[in-house]
């Protein structure tokens, strides 16, 4: 199983509607989310991967109806269109709050992005923390 490339495209823009970046904080678009997310993707069965697939086509069909052009040919303004609409589209909500939940965690999951916003980070590799939310 594997996304098409313009479905992979719609999954980059898309998650730029979630993370658009702003100042020094990057795009998620900059950032390895999209693959991350594909990564995460192809271990679902297949019927949650079509479906998710299909959902993305629905996606950049939504982009093509409004402003004739493909989702990632969009500006920042009609990226933050779309993802306004899919966002509150209920046919499209089985697909869009794990979309939206994988790609944020993923995007502050990063140096770039925690960092920009002056997180310290996932703490695992520092061996976590305690149940009371203190570094162990």
């Amino acid at each position: 199983m594997s996304f098409t490339e313009q479905q992979y495209l719609v999954i980059k823009t898309l998650a730029d509607g979630i993370c658009p970046g702003v100042g020094t904080i990057p795009p998620s678009s900059a950032l390895p989310v999209a693959d991350m997310f594909v990564s995460i993707a192809e271990t679902w069965t297949p019927a949650v991967f079509q479906a998710t697939a299909n959902a993305l086509d629905i996606i950049n069909s939504i982009a093509l109806s409004i402003f004739g052009q493909p989702i990632q040919n969009l500006d920042q303004s009609g990226v933050a269109t779309v993802t306004e609409i899919v966002a509150d589209n209920t046919d499209l909500k089985p697909f869009w709050e794990p979309f939206r939940i994988l790609i944020a965690l993923n995007y502050y999951a990063l140096p770039p992005a925690y960092s920009a916003i002056g997180l310290p980070g996932p703490t695992i590799d520092a061996g976590g923390l305690t149940a009371e939310g203190y570094p162990v």
